[in-house]
């Protein structure tokens, strides 16, 4: 089918609003050969950072729940602790996150710990175009209380464009769910979970 030039850009300029508009995450990830998940109980310790992400607590309370409830399909039940302040930003932040962690090892009682950390928020401009990219990245560590890292992955969710300095219009909510689920996901795939259901998340 043929097109009118005007159309066939019009057609193109919508197709690229659309597919900016819609949140994707791409994630990279490392685990300890040979490593499985075997715990009934994960301790989730997510250090978001007060305010450092556009929708950051919308994002953080959609992440925290979608992620407890894939995480109890695949047979394993979350403790989970909010801190406010970013990892590593201080000694008084290694502090907090050292005690969030033992408070909780005696009280339930786990054995590994899944860190959650907010890392940066990331504004990109191209040249000679007046709309950017903005995205978020997160750190996740998955570890025994050894501290032995057992499982690591950097995940960056694309928000959308900016046009003219405006922000772009995207589902909070639907961030959080899309990075809970591609999270687990991923982990599954590495093998880090085994007892998921074959389709966990369905499609459509």
């Amino acid at each position: 089918m043929n097109l009118h030039p005007f159309l066939r850009c019009a057609a193109l300029m919508l197709f690229a609003a659309v597919a900016a508009c819609a949140p994707s995450t791409h994630i990279e990830s490392v685990k300890a050969p040979g490593y499985s998940l075997t715990t009934n109980r994960l301790l989730v310790i997510e250090q978001m950072g007060a305010g450092a992400t556009i929708g950051g607590n919308d994002i953080q309370k959609s992440f925290s729940q979608r992620f407890a409830q894939l995480m109890n399909s695949c047979g394993v039940q979350t403790v989970q602790e909010i801190l406010a302040s970013p990892v590593g930003a201080d000694e008084t932040a290694r502090q907090n996150l050292h005690n969030a962690i033992a408070a909780h090892i005696s009280r339930y009682g786990v054995n590994t710990i899944l860190i959650v950390s907010h890392v940066s928020s990331l504004m990109q401009t191209r040249n000679l175009v007046p709309t950017s990219t903005l995205s978020s990245s997160y750190e996740l560590t998955l570890q025994d209380v050894n501290q032995t890292k057992l499982w690591s992955s950097s995940a960056k969710v694309h928000l959308g464009m900016m046009h003219d300095g405006n922000l772009p219009n995207f589902d909070h909510d639907g961030v959080g769910n899309k990075l809970a689920e591609d999270v687990v996901q991923q982990m599954q795939q590495d093998g880090v979970l085994t007892r998921c259901p074959a389709v966990l998340v369905p499609h459509g």
